[in-house]
């Protein structure tokens, strides 16, 4: 019943706040409503390397040696062959729900899925494994439970919307794949063999010196607001819509704030 009770509630939210992503003639509107799963039913979703899938909507953009890692918000990361730049070859798609953003260091590819971490090795290319899941570091996607813990996601919906009345109503054609929004600017960065991400208040610290192996460290709250992370000469800049963090990270298991 409780669950039943959020979604519904996590429904009408969505239809009160919904930004218009696409309108034709018609009058459709692809939109984003949101959907509360288990922990459990997220960490089932399928994740891994399939066919490659045209891109749709792009996300963040990593190049790492001959390769570029394309994120599609809250599906995965799109793999080209880039040894030519001028005209990358699609090869393969990275199947991770939840993903929106990622960096790779020593043949690891380092994404988010949810709340969980992803490390994945990509020493073959065509044969890309997940070798580590670290649970339960991005606490800002759950939703508080006490009896079981549930996961805010998103699905892309096309509504119909009458003018004549001022009503939405669900289109019967409606598309439900995975979807949601991931910025440009990187929340991942590597420096001094640790893994920095920021979150909507915090700094999370990944010890990635055996780098198939992340180990969470430590979060250290900032406050509301943060957008992105650069390092630069032992620093982290962190960027929000109030400022700028700036960390010493010469002790990169301890940054201090400088400012």
């Amino acid at each position: 019943m409780k669950k039943f009770l959020l979604n519904s509630l996590l429904l009408v939210f969505a239809l009160g706040v919904l930004t218009q992503c696409k309108k034709d003639d018609d009058k459709l509107e692809l939109v984003q409503i949101a959907k509360v799963i288990t922990v459990d039913q997220m960490r089932a979703l399928p994740v891994g390397i399939t066919n490659p899938t045209k891109l749709e909507k792009s996300g963040k953009i990593y190049i790492y040696q001959d390769f570029l890692f394309i994120n599609e918000p809250n599906k995965g990361v799109h793999i080209y062959n880039n040894i030519n730049p001028s005209a990358p070859v699609n090869i393969a798609f990275l199947q991770i729900p939840g993903n929106v953003d990622l960096a790779v260091s020593n043949n690891i590819l380092y994404a988010d899925s949810y709340v969980d971490l992803l490390a994945f090795d990509l020493s073959a290319m065509e044969n890309i494994r997940e070798v580590k899941r670290v649970k339960d570091v991005f606490m800002q996607f759950y939703v508080n439970n006490s009896v079981q813990k549930y996961v805010v996601t998103y699905k892309d919906s096309l509504i119909r919307r009458s003018t004549s009345n001022n009503k939405v109503m669900m289109d019967a054609s409606a598309s439900y794949s995975s979807s949601g929004q991931g910025g440009s600017m990187a929340r991942f960065t590597l420096l001094n063999n640790h893994l920095y991400t920021v979150g909507q208040s915090d700094l999370s610290l990944f010890d990635v010196k055996t780098a198939s192996n992340p180990v969470f460290v430590k979060s250290i709250n900032l406050g509301w607001g943060v957008e992105t992370i650069f390092p630069y000469e032992n620093k982290l800049f962190i960027g929000t819509n109030r400022g700028m963090h700036i960390f010493n990270a010469s002790d990169a298991a301890n940054p201090v704030k400088l400012s």
